[in-house]
C-alpha cells in the first residue's frame, strides 16, 4: 500500500485475504469453452490488508486456440467487498491473458486486466504474468505476479494458486 505522494512517500508491505473458489464448465461458444467462476474472499488478512467481512467474485470466462500452441482466455466479472466501518465495494472486471506451454507441464501467460470502480472504488489496471505448472493427476499450481499500470493500483501483487479437477 502506497500512503501519501511526492517525497512524503510511505509503503506499507502484508498479505491480503485469502479466496477461495470453484469453476463451471458452461457449453461451447462460438468454438470455444465457456465457464462460470465464483469465489469467497475470506477475512484473514493482516491489518491493513484485510476488508475484515466477506466478500465475493462473479466471472464468465471464455477461451479460445489461438494455433500454435496459443491459447487466448478472456474474463467479464464484479467483484464486491464488504468493508467494516466503511462504504461497500464493487468492482468490475474485464481482461484477457495468452498462454503458451514452455516444456513439459509447464505453461506461462500473460495478462492485461482492468477493474472498473463501480461503488466507491477506484479503477485499477494491470499487466500480469504467471508460470504453471500441471502436474498429471489434475492439480494445477500457478505462481504469479501483476504490475500496477496506474497511481490507484498496488504497485505489484504476487500470488500463489492451487486447482484441483473435480
Amino acid at each position: 500500500v502506497r500512503d501519501g505522494t511526492g517525497p512524503s512517500v510511505a509503503r506499507n508491505d502484508g498479505f491480503g485475504d485469502a479466496e477461495i473458489g470453484a469453476k463451471l464448465a458452461l457449453a461451447e461458444l462460438s468454438g470455444g469453452p465457456l465457464a462460470f467462476q465464483a469465489s469467497l474472499r475470506l477475512p484473514t488478512g493482516e491489518e491493513g490488508f484485510t476488508t475484515d467481512e466477506l466478500g465475493a467474485s462473479a466471472y464468465l470466462l471464455h477461451g479460445r486456440d489461438l494455433g500454435d500452441s496459443y491459447w487466448l482466455q478472456t474474463m467479464l466479472g464484479v467483484t464486491y467487498l464488504p468493508i467494516s466501518g466503511a462504504d461497500d465495494q464493487a468492482a468490475g472486471a474485464v481482461g484477457a491473458l495468452v498462454s503458451h506451454p514452455i516444456v513439459d507441464r509447464w505453461s506461462a501467460y500473460v495478462e492485461a486486466t482492468a477493474l472498473p470502480g463501480l461503488q466507491h472504488a477506484a479503477g485499477q489496471s494491470y499487466l500480469g504474468a504467471a508460470l504453471i505448472f500441471a502436474p498429471p493427476n489434475d492439480v494445477q499450481l500457478d505462481l504469479s505476479a501483476d504490475f500496477g499500470l496506474d497511481d490507484d493500483s498496488a504497485d505489484v501483487i504476487a500470488a500463489l494458486g492451487l486447482s484441483w479437477r473435480i
